[in-house]
């Protein structure tokens, strides 16, 4: 999605810092969800990088096998069948606005 912000209004998208920003901070990059209350460990669930960063952790730090990294990866694949569509939806629509605009000539 980020991509048809930055298509569609030719610079770069301001959203991007703010989710990322946001994305880290209730992700677990900087510290444990699980430590941060129980509002902000309902919140991470909803992000991709919460499960990411929790498999990596378990791979690498633990040591732990395959089926023990499954249901994460589960989860990862459910948030690509979800979010690859709907980027693919806004990306669609950025350019049919810009058509009509008739912006699409400066790329």
């Amino acid at each position: 999605m980020p991509a048809a912000f930055v298509f569609y209004l030719k610079r770069g998208d301001p959203i991007t810092y703010l989710v990322s920003s946001a994305s880290a901070l209730f992700g677990g990059v900087f510290y444990p969800t699980e430590d941060m209350g129980s509002v902000i460990n309902g919140l991470s669930k909803l992000l991709p990088i919460t499960y990411a960063l929790r498999a990596l952790g378990r791979a690498l730090l633990k040591g732990s096998s395959f089926a023990d990294l499954l249901p994460d990866i589960a989860m990862l694949a459910l948030f690509v069948v979800v979010l690859l569509p709907l980027g693919a939806l806004a990306f669609r629509f950025a350019v049919r606005k810009a058509r009509q605009e008739g912006s699409l000539v400066q790329y």
